[in-house]
């Protein structure tokens, strides 16, 4: 959880408003975002998919931290992830092995990396691209209708 802080603490606590100061706002969430995914080029089993899956994770992430106007929201949400995924799940984290957990989920060895992540973890599967495009989808469209979401002028 302290290495998923540290990592919201420089990609969207400290790069993206530094950028975003500079470039504007989609330059700022684009470059910490590919930050993001250059900081675990070193992790186990990287593949290109999981490259593009963490620049995608960092999009959800500087995106959340927009729409929250919280740092700490995020630095909670992915917190939270790596640890349910790791310490509850035993799925890999980023390439980590997970250690000690409360279950152990494993891909099927013969399904395709592409599907399973393989021995990144689901991090690294397309399913999870997609899913994160989604939420990029998602948080947009919050973000649009902030304001008639809270005042209830949608209904």
């Amino acid at each position: 959880m302290i290495q998923g802080g540290t990592e919201e603490l420089l990609t969207r606590g400290w790069l993206l408003p530094l950028i975003h100061s500079r470039l504007g706002l989609p330059i700022a969430i684009g470059i910490s975002s590919f930050l993001f995914g250059l900081m675990h080029l070193g992790n186990d089993h990287m593949t290109f998919l999981a490259f593009l899956d963490l620049i995608l994770s960092g999009i959800v992430m500087a995106l959340y931290m927009l729409y929250r106007d919280n740092l700490w929201s995020v630095i909670g949400l992915h917190g939270a992830w790596n640890f349910v995924q790791g310490n509850i799940y035993g799925i890999e984290v980023s390439g980590s092995d997970p250690g000690v957990s409360i279950f152990h989920f494993a891909s099927n060895p013969s399904a395709p990396t592409w599907l399973s992540g393989g021995g990144f973890g689901i991090e690294g599967s397309l399913i999870t691209c997609l899913v994160e495009l989604v939420f990029i989808l998602v948080i947009l469209y919050l973000m649009k209708n902030k304001d008639k979401i809270a005042d209830g002028s949608n209904i």
